[in-house]
């Protein structure tokens, strides 16, 4: 909820490239947090610079001991929706959907399919994308309550009210 905070953060870290975050073991939790950020707050170019040095990553989990973040796949998709890829978020968002059951992951599942969801809900670009987005929300819904995730089951039933 702070866009305008983040903006210039954002953008500082952009023009240090890679730098900024050394290769080691925090360098794709960091980047997956970067991705996240963008995705909220960045632009569509930021979104291409990142997905690009976030692609060769597609199927890991950024994870630091017990700590673990979404698969890499679901910031590759909200990557994508933001640059503008919206073929490019759909297949990574069926294939982070897909690691987080496998995982047994439901508030990471509940949260990707918000995304998605919302990636629909903006392009709206093709017939089915409509009922497609519901169902996703309803899913993300009920994932987001079995676990008490309060700020995706808001999310998810806003966006519901939205498209209904």
């Amino acid at each position: 909820g702070h866009e305008d905070e983040a903006a210039p953060l954002i953008e500082e870290l952009m023009e240090e490239g890679s730098s900024s975050v050394p290769k080691g073991v925090v360098w794709l939790m960091a980047h997956s947090a970067l991705a996240e950020a963008i995705t909220l707050a960045g632009t569509e170019d930021q979104a291409a610079q990142e997905y690009s040095l976030l692609e060769p990553y597609a199927g890991r989990v950024p994870s630091i001991g017990a700590v673990a973040r979404p698969s890499v796949n679901h910031s590759l998709g909200t990557l994508a929706a933001r640059a503008g890829w919206p073929e490019k978020a759909r297949s990574h968002f069926t294939a982070a959907c897909e690691e987080h059951e496998r995982f047994g992951a439901i508030g990471w599942l509940a949260r990707t399919r918000l995304e998605w969801a919302r990636m629909l809900c903006r392009s709206g670009e093709r017939d089915g994308d409509k009922p497609a987005a519901r169902a996703l929300l309803l899913q993300s819904k009920q994932g987001a309550e079995q676990l008490g995730v309060a700020d995706v089951a808001d999310d998810s039933e806003m966006l519901l009210r939205e498209i209904s």
